[in-house]
């Protein structure tokens, strides 16, 4: 409980100096009791034409799936084969519309500092999404550790693009954002990741989504929705002469509002959808939508 009180205090100081000009988000439905803890959320490429997402639960869950639309309505329920869910904290997918489990959570945290040093990825093809006798196959594995010097983080947000994935910490004084390279095979070996950026501007990362053409990029945290404007593609971005991508010198929008424990987030054309936890709140969980444009 202390934790989370102090989770909420440097939110709140955070999301003060928040630039108001996104609008507020409305409820679209409630998830059903399996999905207790949505902790990831992505849009389907493989029906662009069809409301249909994908989230997961947070660990103790078994290592699943779940199809829904905006509203929340449970539309299939996948077992992943040959994978764990030690503590999955979000799910993307790559241009090919491969589907990405992150498994980068570290609930260790809450005991005793943190104890996980690496994280673990599960690439998988966008399984059908209605069709409840389909055989999936075993997912591709891909290990990272942190860089020499970093970690342990808990972290919680991640997106795709270019061959790479993208994963933000999620710590109360900012958060560090480092690349991991998803090759078309998977090495059999741990590979490092390397850093791209660090904020003290956003902190408590809960999700992270990118746009399809690669130029808008969303972060939430409990207390925040905020959408950085990029001037073209993320991959195309140059770093500055620390090295590092300036993410947080272009142009921001944001709203603060407490929607629950939201962790889940994605791009839907121009509007962000999202998701909310309900076992800690006692409550169901949700699904809101914020428009952008």
């Amino acid at each position: 409980m202390r934790r989370t009180v102090l989770f909420f205090i440097a939110l709140t100081l955070n999301a003060a100096d928040a630039h108001k000009d996104l609008p507020m988000p409305v409820s679209t439905g409630e998830l059903p009791k399996v999905i207790d803890e949505s902790s990831g959320l992505i849009k389907s490429k493989r029906y662009p034409g069809k409301d249909v997402f994908w989230t997961h639960n947070d660990s103790g869950d078994s290592a699943r799936i779940f199809a829904i639309d905006s509203t929340g309505k449970l539309l299939r329920t996948v077992a992943i084969p040959h994978a764990e869910n030690v503590d999955w904290e979000e799910i993307t997918m790559d241009e090919k519309g491969r589907v990405i489990i992150c498994d980068i959570g570290d609930n260790s945290r809450n005991n005793n500092g943190g104890q996980r040093m690496g994280v673990v990825f599960y690439r998988i093809a966008e399984p059908d999404a209605f069709d409840k006798n389909e055989a999936l196959p075993e997912p591709e594995v891909f290990r990272f550790q942190y860089p020499k010097g970093e970690g342990p983080y808990d972290a919680e947000g991640v997106f795709a693009r270019g061959g790479n994935a993208y994963l933000f910490s999620k710590q109360i004084e900012g958060a560090s954002c480092f690349k991991l390279p998803i090759p078309e095979k998977a090495p059999a070996e741990t590979v490092t990741m390397s850093v791209v950026t660090r904020t003290t501007n956003f902190n408590v990362v809960t999700g992270a989504a990118l746009s399809d053409d690669g130029k808008r990029l969303a972060l939430i945290n409990y207390l925040t929705i905020m959408v950085i404007e990029l001037p073209e593609p993320f991959d195309s971005l140059k770093p500055n002469s620390k090295g590092e991508l300036p993410l947080f010198d272009y142009p921001r929008r944001s709203v603060n509002v407490f929607l629950g424990q939201t962790e889940g987030v994605a791009w839907d054309k121009d509007d962000l959808v999202l998701t909310t936890e309900g076992k800690l709140m006692g409550t169901m969980g949700g699904v809101f939508r914020c428009k952008t444009k």
